[in-house]
């Protein structure tokens, strides 16, 4: 599934990143609330780390990525269980599971703009509104709109205009030329 060179897949960079986004995810189950944010914070800071250390292609990026993404996203379903909105999140895994495996089988992005993944900002809405006692789902067509609407956008913004920025600021800003610097200087 994941056809990548061995340097890349059993890099220590790419085993840290594993570890750290399924020791987030594992998090979901015994405690959202928690894991949620920590999920968030490890696949914000992932390919950012995978880049600078690996120079890994957006594609390669994404085929660890997503098989990251799926396994958090197994969890959030098992974690659905307790609070009573398990098919609803299986509906929205399978959803964007459709497009994960259409993603591995072309290589095109698109797939991630045409299946977007709600499953992830409805679980952090339901787990952060039930930390404060309020229950998960809220009534009515005008919330579920705008989450949809807001996440199809997001995934657009993510796949399509984000990454020339990132590349752009991981390569040429001042930051990555120290920081590529140093790592060349200690391989070197």
């Amino acid at each position: 599934m994941i056809n990548l060179p061995r340097k890349i897949l059993y890099s220590p960079a790419t085993l840290f990143v594993a570890a750290a986004r399924v020791s987030a995810s594992l998090l979901l189950i015994f405690n959202p609330f928690w894991g949620i944010i920590f999920h968030f914070i490890t696949d914000l800071f992932d390919g950012a780390f995978l880049n600078l250390t690996l120079k890994l292609s957006v594609v390669q990026y994404h085929k660890i990525d997503k098989v990251l993404d799926e396994f958090g996203s197994v969890c959030m379903v098992i974690s659905g269980w307790r609070f009573g909105f398990f098919w609803p999140l299986v509906a929205l895994f399978l959803f964007r599971l459709i497009g994960s495996y259409l993603f591995f089988k072309t290589e095109k992005r698109t797939y991630f703009v045409l299946f977007p993944n709600f499953l992830e900002p409805i679980y952090f809405i339901a787990v952060s509104l039930r930390s404060i006692g309020i229950i998960f789902p809220p009534q009515g067509w005008v919330f579920w709109l705008a989450i949809f609407a807001a996440q199809a956008f997001r995934d657009f913004w993510i796949h399509f205009l984000v990454p020339k920025y990132i590349y752009w600021l991981l390569e040429d800003t001042l930051f990555a030329k120290v920081f590529l610097a140093k790592e060349n200087a200690r391989t070197s």
